[in-house]
């Protein structure tokens, strides 16, 4: 998702998303919900057309999701994502225990929100697939793989100081492959063969790819079934992207 699938202009990138609060690099660390220093806004893009707090006119935009009463619970839960203070991540994780009670509910709803939310709107998008991805359950599975593997939509910015669409459509696909592994990790094993569909495409983006060899390889502490399944590996990927076949974040193989 950014120009010529460079590396070298991935690392330059950052997301400040709640829980992508680093660079889109090789290297950055994703996976387990660690990191809430909550980036209060997009506006580090320098390109407010992409967030619309507002619509054209003005006036504020339409929450993404119903009126029900699951609906209203992950619109608060959405409004912990941007809270800041001491008590941030408390209440940022109070929300999901909550949500988790209703989880069936909670995974129809965000996913027919992000069928229906405007493209346009990528901070609450990715908002919806973080929460997918932190609800954790099995019934996420569907709405997480078809987000991780859909394709990245042409750069409808031409001039990069205007921003990247890419980058942001980049960023939630991440997230939702950063799902894929925490349902790998609970032993679903459609999910690795989703993540290994992402890693054989050859014309995904390396950062994406990158996440998958990492999400994949992490599912499981067994030394044998690493050892194997960097074999396999070795055998979808070209050698010239061997180098990212490693579960390590700051030392890779």
């Amino acid at each position: 998702f950014y120009p010529n699938n460079s590396e070298n202009n991935t690392a330059q990138k950052s997301k400040t998303y709640k829980g992508h609060n680093e660079s889109v690099s090789p290297n950055h660390s994703l996976g387990k919900k660690t990191i809430h220093n909550k980036a209060p806004s997009h506006d580090h893009h320098n390109h407010k057309n992409l967030d619309f707090p507002r619509g054209r006119e003005g006036r504020p935009l339409e929450s993404p999701f119903s009126n029900s009463r699951i609906g209203k619970m992950l619109d608060k839960h959405v409004s912990t994502i941007e809270i800041l203070g001491p008590d941030a991540e408390k209440h940022y994780q109070e929300s999901l225990i909550e949500l988790r009670r209703h989880k069936d509910e909670a995974i129809e709803e965000l996913w027919s929100a992000y069928q229906n939310i405007e493209t346009e709107r990528y901070k609450e998008r990715q908002q919806i697939v973080e929460t997918l991805r932190e609800i954790g359950t099995i019934k996420s599975f569907p709405a997480l793989s078809e987000i991780a593997t859909s394709k990245i939509p042409s750069e409808k910015y031409p001039d990069p100081h205007m921003g990247s669409t890419q980058m942001e459509e980049g960023i939630i696909r991440l997230t939702a492959i950063e799902g894929l592994g925490k349902l790998s990790k609970d032993g679903h094993n459609d999910s690795n063969e989703i993540l290994m569909q992402i890693i054989s495409t050859s014309e995904n983006n390396l950062a994406l790819k990158r996440q998958a060899v990492r999400e994949y390889l992490l599912s499981s502490e067994d030394s044998a079934i690493l050892d194997d399944r960097k074999g396999k590996l070795k055998n979808v990927l070209p050698k010239n992207e061997h180098h990212i076949i490693t579960e390590k974040i700051d030392q890779p193989e």
